[in-house]
């Protein structure tokens, strides 16, 4: 069975763009027009229509532009966000159990003492042993 999951839609208001793009398009072209007409002079014609180029290509991607499906101006608050704010590490601690399940029994069975091999006489390090070896 499906269930119905509320899709929030922007509402459009002129010519299918939102208010938020026509904000972002307005914005563009006061300042473009700006550098049109107020640093002709300074810039000259190519510098000017550079800089009109830049300013209307980050206009588009700002008013247009997505990323996996969410706007740019949203994902790049994110991004801003994660790189100044600290990490936060989030850690859940299980509660342990309290007896141990055994599938099997366990024997437990005494330790045997060792007998000495050798006397006291024949007690020699290994490293002694092994250097009176002859090859």
């Amino acid at each position: 069975m499906r269930y119905f999951v509320p899709q929030i839609k922007h509402e459009t208001t002129i010519g299918g763009l939102t208010i938020s793009q026509i904000i972002f398009l307005a914005i563009g072209f006061a300042i473009a027009a700006v550098i049109f007409f107020n640093l002709q002079a300074v810039l000259g014609w190519t510098g000017v229509l550079i800089a009109d180029l830049v300013v209307g290509m980050i206009t588009l991607i700002l008013a247009f532009g997505k990323v996996n499906d969410i706007p740019f101006p949203t994902f790049l608050v994110k991004v801003i966000g994660h790189f100044i704010s600290p990490p936060i590490y989030i850690w859940k601690r299980k509660p342990l159990e309290s007896k141990p399940i055994l599938t099997h029994k366990i024997e437990v069975k005494p330790v045997e003492e060792k007998k000495e091999k050798y006397s006291v006489s024949q007690k020699k390090s290994r490293l002694q042993r092994i250097l009176n070896q002859q090859f």
